[in-house]
């Protein structure tokens, strides 16, 4: 075994901050970026809520991955197509056909990098040794999460001051911002080059790849059995709950994701709080972040010392939170940095006890009714439920203003409670399997 696999601190850091790098520039950079070239929340939001499709369609196209090349092959030239889509993004921003050209460029962006992120996981999860993950389960989420705070705190403050040093050429800022991604991944794309280890050569991977496409047939039909074992196994009244779950209990938050950001920028005359990209950075980008950690943490904290199926109810009431707060900032427009921090922080607190909620029972739900194939369902679903509210918070915004609707969102919560309401039979009970589960505490 190599240097570089015994020591996974040479590599799951830089992969890890790499990809919540990019999901923080699809997520915020794009969506700044323009709101500031003047569109309409309508547009911005239908826009980058369709970048969201690759993650929805990603059960269709994963299995082929294994086919074609290896994992570390695909991570190392994703990279190299993120800095080249990246690039692309900062090239177009200041021509004719900026609309254009960075919407081709973010989508490349956006499949690239679903691409990177599902190879990750499989060679992190192939490559670094079951006794060593135990003690680094949190490392992926961990330097994810300081990726956003590097995006969306540092890089839109210097963003803001590259608009006071060029005299508000935002195109030029923006442009430079993405160029500096850019670079990043090119670093990064030389880096594991050589760091990334080889857990295999490339003979046995050839050889692998010759007995996958052997079996590509079976494996089809053994999801084709998981399946209609799912549906053959469980009621309808069961699947409807898990359905319905999946749908609906991140809908509040699906409304809001995208007109949050917008709202915290959005000039006072359009209802919004009217931030600098400076104070959005240090509001949203950073303290926001933390919040969110702060939140994820205390949930899993609270489900690894309860149980999922105790604190389903408690810590899904978190979901209301950030919808109250919102409406009330909108109502008011407080013009106080120091209060909008610290409701920006309340709020992404709640919003990390929910998603930890979310996800461990999505992982529960997946481990009770049998198989991979039905865990891959219940993400895209979820997938679905948040990509469609998303593309269309918006118009809805630009219909109902900004208040109106973080009040319908708080509303909508009422659907996740009766999700969680519905779904709480079905999760497991407590025992020596959930303990050991959450043990290991990771953010999401």
């Amino acid at each position: 075994m190599t240097t570089s696999t015994e020591n996974p601190w040479r590599w799951v850091p830089t992969i890890y901050f790499g990809t919540g790098t990019a999901q923080a520039a699809i997520a915020t950079l794009a969506l700044l970026l323009y709101k500031q070239l003047g569109l309409g929340n309508a547009e911005i939001t239908l826009y980058t809520g369709c970048l969201f499709l690759p993650w929805l369609l990603r059960p269709l196209w994963s299995p082929f991955l294994g086919l074609i090349r290896a994992p570390r092959w695909w991570i190392v030239a994703m990279q190299l197509m993120l800095g080249v889509a990246l690039g692309g993004v900062a090239f177009t921003i200041p021509t004719a056909h900026w609309l254009q050209g960075t919407l081709f460029f973010l989508g490349l962006l956006a499949f690239v990098l679903a691409i990177h992120e599902t190879e990750a996981d499989v060679f992190y999860r192939d490559t670094v040794a079951r006794t060593t993950r135990s003690g680094l389960s949190g490392m992926p989420g961990t330097f994810r999460l300081l990726a956003f705070i590097f995006v969306q705190g540092f890089l839109v403050m210097v963003a803001g001051n590259l608009q006071l040093l060029y005299r508000n050429s935002i195109s030029l800022s923006w442009s430079l911002i993405f160029y500096s991604v850019a670079g990043i991944f090119i670093l990064s794309w030389l880096w594991h080059r050589t760091s990334l280890p080889s857990p295999y050569n490339e003979a046995i991977h050839l050889l692998r790849r010759q007995q996958r496409r052997e079996q590509f047939a079976e494996r089809w039909l053994e999801v084709k059995k998981d399946t209609l074992s799912l549906f053959a196994q469980h009621s309808r009244w069961q699947l409807a709950a898990v359905l319905f779950f999946a749908l609906f209990f991140l809908l509040p938050e699906a409304l809001t994701s995208k007109v949050v950001m917008l709202f915290l920028v959005d000039a006072n005359h359009n209802g919004g709080l009217g931030l600098s990209p400076q104070e959005f950075g240090l509001a949203y980008g950073t303290v926001g972040v933390v919040g969110l950690i702060t939140g994820s943490l205390l949930g899993k904290g609270l489900i690894a010392n309860k149980g999922l199926r105790t604190c389903i109810l408690p810590l899904s009431v978190a979901i209301l939170l950030p919808n109250a707060l919102y409406m009330v900032l909108s109502e008011t427009l407080p013009t106080s940095l120091g209060l909008i921090n610290i409701c920006i922080f309340v709020c992404q607190m709640g919003l990390g006890l929910s998603l930890s909620v979310c996800w461990e029972t999505v992982k529960s739900l997946g481990k009770t009714m049998g198989n991979h194939t039905t865990f891959m369902f219940f993400t895209s679903i979820l997938a679905l439920g948040q990509m469609l509210p998303s593309m269309f918070s918006g118009a809805l915004q630009e219909w109902l203003g900004y208040n109106n609707l973080f009040f319908v969102a708080l509303a909508c919560g009422i659907l996740s409670l009766a999700g969680c309401v519905w779904i709480r039979p079905m999760l497991q009970k407590r025992g020596n399997d959930d303990a050991e589960n959450n043990k290991n505490i990771d953010f999401f």
